[in-house]
């Protein structure tokens, strides 16, 4: 009690509190981690994946490391031409992440296993937001494929909390790639053939692109080995029609005017299996896609023939433009109502035997809706009103565990 009292009558106001400056390699990687919180784009990409490359080195280890998986995890909420970057110059610092990380799981101290734990999901968070298809992970098999397949094992073999953590996105991205076809370069001798003449046959179609252009983008190889993958898996075998819409893709990419196309496809915009689900108006140029609306507008036009003038003229100024099925009662009743009005008078028995019926027809009957059919509201003046809208959802999981990552890869390291 005495202490307290004597500190409550301390006045601390005029004490100033100086800030102990953090070491050099901590203000670094602070530094970096701001960075990253402003701006994280196409552009920045490159300058942040060599200061890692190259300066991190001197920050120590376990900096470097926290600093590798930060990126990540801002990779994987970026934007498809930055992800797209990131495929095309990022995956050997992804794959050495993860190894390092399998590494501590497999044979690593307890007290490391935690660390570990986190730079993986990091590593799995960033690879579901990634075009990265089976023909890519076979292109960086050793960096990148063989870590992936040891975390899958190690996660199927442990029955601790961790490897269950690990495990659902493990399995996402292994059904994933399972799904997909064997890339051209991996598949049997007697489809190895046709598959490489058709896979050269792509890469003729995206070599129109501008040099500029093929320096910021994935690789051409990879983007063409991704298509190719994506359109035999597609047709389930060199088929026919698997040879005959390879032609058809080529053609398209390669024509004059098409660069627009060709930029998307490289830069990840489009990716390959919506490249395969996409027909030949549809990649067609865009000024040949304006011709061929333009055309078919006039063909339209001219379907109307001179006697048929007459049914495009408009409609009174009394037409009422209002859909007579969300109030049918309404409008029954008004039609009833008009077409006894204008009969000429009857006797009263009959007038009140009309009245009956009206009174009937006023009373609409109960509609059957089905529970999976959306309740329309309608205005006060009978036109259809706004569908009710669901409740906007809560942060999804995946949001909520990103925000843990940025925090944990954030927090400083002052014991190295």
């Amino acid at each position: 009690e005495r202490l307290d009292a004597f500190v409550g009558n301390l006045d601390l106001s005029e004490v100033e509190i100086e800030d102990v400056p953090l070491p050099p390699e901590e203000q670094s990687r602070k530094d970096f981690a701001d960075g990253l919180d402003r701006r994280l784009d196409e552009e920045s990409l490159g300058g942040t994946l060599e200061e890692l490359n190259t300066k991190a080195s001197s920050w120590g280890a376990l900096r470097r490391m926290r600093s590798i998986g930060l990126l990540l995890v801002h990779v994987s909420r970026s934007s498809r031409p930055c992800r797209a970057a990131f495929v095309a110059k990022g995956l050997p610092l992804l794959g050495e992440l993860l190894t390092d990380s399998v590494g501590v799981l497999e044979e690593g101290p307890d007290g490391e296993r935690h660390e570990a734990t986190m730079r993986c999901m990091a590593c799995l968070a960033c690879l579901l937001n990634l075009s990265v298809g089976r023909a890519i992970m076979w292109e960086h098999r050793q960096i990148l494929g063989k870590p992936f397949d040891r975390l899958h094992r190690w996660c199927g073999r442990e029955k601790t909390a961790r490897a269950a953590d690990l495990r659902g996105p493990c399995t996402i991205l292994s059904r994933r790639w399972q799904k997909q076809a064997k890339p051209a370069s991996s598949d049997t001798p007697q489809n190895k053939a046709t598959r490489v003449k058709v896979l050269e046959m792509i890469k003729q179609g995206l070599e129109g692109a501008d040099a500029e252009i093929l320096k910021k983008s994935l690789p051409l190889s990879t983007v063409a080995s991704e298509i190719e993958a994506s359109l035999y898996g597609f047709y389930k075998g060199a088929t026919p029609e698997y040879r005959h819409h390879a032609r058809m893709l080529r053609n398209n990419m390669i024509l004059v005017g098409n660069e627009s196309l060709r930029e998307r496809i490289l830069f990840g915009e489009i990716v390959a299996q919506d490249l395969v689900n996409m027909d030949s108006r549809s990649l067609a140029p865009q000024s040949l896609q304006e011709q061929r609306r333009a055309v078919e507008l006039e063909a339209l036009k001219s379907v109307v023939l001179p006697g048929d003038a007459k049914q495009l003229e408009p409609p009174p100024a009394s037409f009422d433009w209002r859909d007579e099925t969300w109030r049918v009662h309404e409008t029954s009743t008004t039609k009833e109502a008009t077409t006894e009005a204008e009969k000429p008078s009857a006797t009263s028995e009959k007038g009140s035997e009309s009245q009956n019926q009206l009174d009937a027809l006023a009373t609409p009957a109960t509609p059957s809706v089905e529970s999976n059919t959306p309740i329309m509201r309608t205005s006060s003046y009978g036109a259809p009103g706004t569908p009710e809208a669901m409740a906007t959802p809560a942060p999804d999981d995946e949001d909520e565990q990103a925000e843990d990552l940025i925090r944990f890869f954030s927090q400083p390291v002052l014991s190295h």
